[in-house]
């Protein structure tokens, strides 16, 4: 590994990265964050996973056709893989022990009964 600092708190050379999902930051992560993520050369594998549900994001990098793969994996008894690293995850073993959140939709829910109310008849 190589460090930026002397206390290493900025690791230089990830291969993997690890982002866990919040409302207010999740554009953020999948997009100005992962465009910075993917000119790290070592890096292998960016892993976005939801607070909201058994969910599990891999992009990884595929040296042989495109520069990056996306898979989505969704459900507790699904597994997530990571083949660039040879790696698999078990979402059941990802989200032991953690009460997920749902996610806060239903304030987009009632915007939108709302404008339906609204729309004049014929």
């Amino acid at each position: 590994p190589r460090f930026d600092d002397p206390k290493q708190m900025v690791l230089l050379n990830p291969q993997i990265t690890f982002e866990v999902l919040s409302q207010s930051t999740e554009l953020y992560d999948r997009n100005i964050k992962f465009d910075h993520y993917a000119t790290i050369e070592s890096l292998q594998a960016y892993v976005l996973v939801s607070q909201w549900e058994p969910l599990v994001e891999v992009y990884w990098r595929n040296s042989y056709t495109d520069p990056w793969i996306y898979e989505r994996t969704r459900g507790p008894d699904a597994v997530a893989k990571i083949p660039s690293m040879s790696i698999s995850l078990r979402l059941s073993e990802i989200y032991k022990n953690v009460e997920l959140t749902p996610y806060p939709i239903q304030v987009l829910s009632d915007d939108l009964e709302d404008d339906a109310r609204s729309v004049p008849r014929a």
